[in-house]
């Protein structure tokens, strides 16, 4: 169950980014797709050379450049798809972002996924490192078409995208606990999961009754196990404080008149 709760932790996290010195949250699980229709971009000459990048957020790809699960690949054709090749540019699971601007935050968050393929452009500073793949999210009230930002997207080593949206506009977090909702919401989710796959897999073993219950025994024992847990502290506890209070008196016990 624990396993479940920190995993959804981590997943909610791909969607955000929260700078608690500026008192702001940006968002852009809005532009997450299904797996099966990624985002798509492509340049190129269509009839000789061409190049089309497959990307989401927070999630893989329905296809991919091998056996591993991505989100960012590079398509390149030769002569329609003739000849095509085939390149992992990034991975969400390893992800950072930063707003584009530090001093203006107002203006947009960058995400970068990184641990692509090797990069072949021996040309550049980056030769022989992964690939990556940076998404610049500009605030706008009105949403653009995804651009490359620069003339050398094809198997560029660090590719940037650049996308005008409301999903790169900032928002203030609440004080208190209230921003941390979203994460009851993934724990609790996650405690819900835990208890009907549990009882799935206990009913399909045949059990019945209050049997039918995940870890019935643990948590069963746990008032117990914790009861122990706080015996044994208190014990340590005063054994400390006596110990403490003979070397404060050298040894010497008093008695009070």
């Amino acid at each position: 169950m624990l396993t479940l709760f920190l995993l959804s932790l981590a997943y909610a996290d791909e969607l955000t980014y929260t700078d608690d010195k500026q008192g702001i949250e940006y968002d852009w699980s809005s532009l997450q797709r299904s797996s099966d229709n990624p985002w798509k971009i492509s340049t190129g000459d269509d009839l000789f050379l061409s190049s089309t990048y497959y990307f989401n957020f927070g999630t893989d790809l329905d296809r991919s450049c091998s056996t591993d699960a991505v989100s960012a690949i590079e398509v390149v054709e030769l002569f329609g798809d003739l000849f095509e090749t085939c390149q992992v540019v990034g991975r969400h699971q390893m992800w950072e972002a930063s707003p584009i601007d530090k001093r203006n935050p107002n203006k947009g968050i960058e995400i970068t996924y990184g641990g692509g393929d090797r990069c072949s452009l021996d040309q550049t500073a980056f030769a022989g490192s992964p690939r990556s793949i940076t998404f610049r999210l500009v605030c706008s009230s009105s949403e653009s078409a995804w651009a490359f930002t620069d003339d050398d997207e094809l198997g560029a080593c660090n590719a940037i995208l650049e996308k005008y949206t409301k999903a790169g506009c900032p928002y203030p977090i609440s004080a208190g606990w209230s921003k941390y909702w979203k994460y009851f919401i993934w724990g609790l989710g996650a405690v819900v999961v835990y208890i009907f796959a549990g009882c799935l897999f206990n009913i399909a073993k045949g059990k019945t009754g209050m049997g039918v219950l995940p870890s019935l025994n643990f948590w069963s024992e746990l008032p117990d196990k914790v009861k122990d847990g706080l015996d044994s502290t208190s014990i340590k506890l005063k054994t400390i404080v006596s110990k403490g209070t003979k070397g404060a008196t050298g040894g010497r016990s008093y008695e009070l008149i």
